[in-house]
């Protein structure tokens, strides 16, 4: 069953959401000790890139400022290759990339 852009838009900010409620009090250290967290923000990243694959070509083109590839690919990685993941860097994407999506999607 395909699923309209508003309900896969809806999950994308429920994943950020839930991702930035589990690590808000957190620091990197703590998040790279916290192995039932980082279980938590791979599926939630597992979420946002399944949801960002099945958006319609129309709404990616309406907004082609975010980087879908860049989603989708990260998506991949955690479902396929966890064990290679540089924490530091999915922390960056937590505190920096996460928040941006949201405020870039704050309209559709």
């Amino acid at each position: 069953m395909e699923r309209d852009d508003a309900s896969l838009v809806l999950d994308i900010r429920d994943a950020c959401n839930r991702i930035l409620a589990k690590t808000n009090r957190m620091t990197l250290r703590q998040f790279e000790g916290d192995e039932d967290v980082q279980d938590i923000v791979y599926r939630q990243f597992g979420k946002i890139g399944e949801a960002a694959n099945n958006l319609s070509e129309e709404f990616l083109d309406r907004y082609r400022h975010v980087k879908w590839g860049k989603i989708v690919s990260l998506r991949n990685r955690v479902v396929h290759d966890y064990s290679e993941l540089d924490l530091s860097r999915i922390w960056r994407i937590i505190r920096e990339e996460v928040p941006q999506l949201l405020k870039n999607l704050e309209d559709a």
